[in-house]
């Protein structure tokens, strides 16, 4: 076995519900942040000014939670879902021109022909198609491309995991491998090359991911010295799969997903659109008959690009997994959200600016309503009443994935395997609340 490390791995794919919610709930949980809130409400009023929250006028900690509700609202609403797959269970394993093979933290040895219990010969027999995918991006770029890595996922072919959803039914005992990106290294003179560079690829089809999804190793952490040696990272998409169709892909979905209720004017089709507008979308993800979807969510843009003037169009991986699979902190970063939302609703903008001193008010005991009339201006400064509305369904619905923690497995015939019989659990759990293998929750 090689113990020679990977040089070319593929960055974490982002928990959908954890790009979305957790920087926000995690600033929410802070203590006395309504406090401060009201303090700068107080002072508008004071001053006769309208209750409105600008960034020159926010303490720190509130503009920075501001910032993470409108990014918020910018993933939920603006970025584009250009590509959605499913979401299988395996293992990430690379394959260059040469041949050789990568498992997810070493190079795979070259006399090796199986790997983590399962065949290479399929894997390797793509090795021109990698060289056809090198030789396209150094063409493109003008770059001489050091190393260029075709990554997928790898399905065990072992019993265990064969058996598994429809893996045997969909092929996957021959065909075990699928391309989900392709990994590229190239040396550059400087950090505007590279940007440039990743705008080229943009400008010729390509998904290029976005650096905030790059490992930390690209860059150094003083911006001076930056490192010659530069990863370029590209998420398969349709026009990948038209310029290199001999490639194994994951099966592809959004032929599905873009009825006509699921797409906005400008012909995209938003997350929130494809949670609230397509039932095919949740369906998948919460009957546990798939591991999931992983979205390619198009128009972000690198917060460190942006910081130096050389914006480029990028995209995002997310995963937005089923109940059947642990689920972390998720579920209560969604109650702790759906909470707040539920809050605001009820209370305006105008009418918390009225009742500011009866906030003060020995009769106020519920704190719950203190904290709802405080932080009303903050959503209203940022959501439409109408988004805030499309918002709270969007997070009903990601909640009811859990409301279901069994996976549906099928034979090889398409059938629905006959799920082996379970345990009497003492005490049944709460409908929307994880299973007893994930994390536990105080449930309200």
């Amino acid at each position: 076995m090689s113990t020679e490390t990977n040089p070319l791995r593929w960055p974490s794919t982002d928990n959908a519900v954890s790009r979305l919610f957790q920087e926000t709930v995690g600033l929410l949980e802070q203590k006395d942040v309504a406090a401060e809130l009201q303090q700068l409400l107080q002072a508008a009023e004071s001053s006769n000014i309208p209750a409105t929250l600008s960034s020159a006028s926010c303490s720190p900690r509130l503009e920075t939670l501001k910032r993470a509700l409108e990014k918020a609202r910018k993933s939920v609403f603006e970025l584009e879902v250009s590509n959605a797959t499913y979401k299988l269970d395996g293992t990430n394993v690379g394959l260059d021109a040469s041949g050789c093979v990568y498992g997810r933290n070493t190079v795979v040895d070259a006399a090796a022909d199986v790997y983590m219990k399962t065949p290479l010969a399929f894997v390797r027999s793509f090795s021109e198609e990698a060289a056809a995918v090198q030789a396209c991006v150094a063409e493109c770029t003008g770059q001489k491309i050091e190393k260029l890595v075709l990554v997928g996922e790898l399905v065990r072919t072992d019993a265990a995991n064969l058996n598994i959803y429809d893996y045997e039914h969909a092929g996957f005992r021959q065909e075990n491998w699928r391309v989900f990106g392709a990994l590229a290294r190239a040396e550059f003179e400087n950090r505007q090359a590279f940007v440039e560079t990743k705008k080229i690829l943009h400008a010729r089809g390509f998904s290029v991911l976005s650096e905030e999804q790059n490992t930390k190793e690209e860059f150094e952490n003083n911006n001076a010295e930056f490192a010659k040696s530069q990863i370029l990272r590209v998420a398969v998409d349709a026009r990948f799969r038209e310029m290199f169709p001999r490639l194994p892909y994951v099966p592809f979905l959004m032929d599905k997903f873009q009825a006509a209720n699921c797409i906005n004017e400008d012909r995209k089709m938003s997350f929130a659109k494809l949670v609230l507008e397509h039932p095919a979308a949740h369906e998948i993800v919460a009957t546990g008959r798939q591991e999931g979807l992983v979205l390619l969510m198009a128009g972000a843009e690198a917060e460190r690009e942006q910081k130096e003037s050389s914006t480029c169009s990028s995209t995002e991986l997310w995963k937005w997994k089923g109940g059947q699979e642990a689920a972390g902190g998720t579920v209560n970063m969604l109650w702790t959200f759906e909470k707040f939302l539920k809050q605001h609703s009820s209370v305006s903008a105008e009418a918390a600016a009225q009742r500011l001193n009866e906030v003060n008010s020995p009769s106020v005991e519920d704190k719950d309503a203190e904290r709802n009339l405080n932080m009303s201006p903050l959503l209203a400064s940022v959501f439409t009443e109408e988004e805030c509305v499309q918002l709270k369904s969007v997070v009903e619905r990601l909640l009811k994935v859990y409301e279901n923690d069994e996976r549906v497995d099928l034979n090889a015939d398409g059938s629905v395997r006959e799920a082996k019989k379970k345990k009497a659990k003492a005490n049944k759990r709460k409908p929307g609340a994880p299973h007893p293998s994930k994390a536990s929750y105080n449930i309200e």
